[in-house]
């Protein structure tokens, strides 16, 4: 919906007696969302020419759930930033598109009819089941419009994350219990699917150690919290493999996930995670005198600690009433996950 409207908007901007009024165009980043990306929030107040290539990748949105987006003005304004940051049209390895740029979302929505045609078809391929995907981009292909590889790639692994969802989820609220489910995004290819039998734990079968340890593995590991809280330390030691890609957690409630990869420190996991769940304790505590009493929040301060430090990068999407409490407490949130950093800096071990 966001990238129709973004067409529609880039179609009014491009309008001659428009740029004439106003030919520059300004980036403007979205505070409605609880954890902004910070690429995107540094990309705020961006203002350059409207034929400069820098909005040929990155008119927003830039990403699922990206709520950004473009305005434009006469002249950049005081304060504005005049030139694209360096290293903008830099390659990410793990998405194929400029760094802060989601995987498929690299291209100008409505900068043509054939693109927006083709991005609409790969959007929808993307929801559908893997044969009828097939068979629909093979279509899209003979008309005449093309395909390109990211999509074919994102919609491959977006299958396996869809059917990986289902299981455990719908297990999960049959039972009551975790369900894992592993897909190598590398091969894109299921791994397995495991239940434990247990309310609040699932196992990794020890004959998966090999892949677990091989770095050449891009393991991604997805299993269900029927209490739909976030990512526990458990959860996130997983990261420490150098085969495990990402962790994701699924809630029972059916909105809530939470997923985290490997941040640039995470080999310092192991040593400081028991400052930072305890540091953590001490904020609910505190949180809780106060009467900011929020279901699940100690993992989710748990996550933003020991994202802010650099250990994970952490993104969460809430349950619509959480996540408007969270946005009313940003500041005690935020307040709280600082003083987490603080104790894993304390932890970290002394540098020669």
């Amino acid at each position: 919906m966001r990238a129709s409207y973004a067409a529609g908007r880039r179609a009014q901007l491009t309008d001659p007696a428009f740029l004439k009024a106003r030919p520059y165009w300004k980036y403007v980043h979205s505070d409605l969302v609880f954890e902004p990306r910070a690429q995107h929030v540094a990309w705020d107040g961006i203002c350059l020419p409207h034929d400069h290539p820098f909005w040929q990748t990155h008119f927003a949105p830039n990403g699922f759930g990206c709520c950004c987006r473009i305005i434009a003005v006469s002249a950049p304004g005081k304060g504005d930033i005049t030139e694209p940051p360096e290293g903008w049209d830099e390659i990410d390895p793990a998405t194929g598109e400029q760094k802060g740029i989601g995987k498929g979302w690299g291209y100008a929505p409505g900068a043509s009819e054939e693109e927006e045609l083709r991005w609409i078809a790969e959007q929808k391929a993307a929801k559908l089941p893997g044969e009828i995907a097939t068979d629909f981009l093979a279509q899209v292909d003979k008309a005449g419009l093309g395909v390109s590889a990211a999509a074919l790639e994102v919609i491959k692994i977006n299958q396996l994350d869809g059917s990986a969802r289902a299981f455990v989820v719908g297990k999960g609220r049959t039972t009551g219990k975790e369900y894992l489910a592993i897909y190598d995004e590398g091969t894109g290819k299921e791994v397995g699917r495991y239940g434990s039998g247990l309310d609040n734990e699932v196992g990794t079968p020890k004959a998966l150690e090999p892949l677990f340890l091989d770095r050449d593995s891009a393991l991604v590991l997805l299993h269900n919290h029927a209490d739909s809280r976030s990512l526990s330390k458990q959860d996130l030691m997983q990261l420490t493999y150098p085969g495990v890609k990402r962790v994701v957690a699924y809630g029972h409630d059916r909105k809530s996930v939470f997923s985290a990869t490997k941040g640039a420190e995470i080999d310092l996991l192991p040593q400081v995670k028991e400052a930072a769940a305890e540091e953590c304790a001490n904020q609910l505590d505190l949180l809780l005198r106060r009467g900011l009493n929020m279901e699940g929040l100690e993992a989710h301060l748990l996550n933003l600690g020991l994202e802010r430090a650099g250990i994970i990068h952490y993104d969460a999407k809430l349950e619509p009433k959480r996540n408007r409490v969270y946005i009313h407490e940003k500041a005690a949130i935020d307040a709280a996950a600082e003083e987490i950093v603080r104790a894993i800096n304390r932890a970290r071990p002394a540098r020669n």
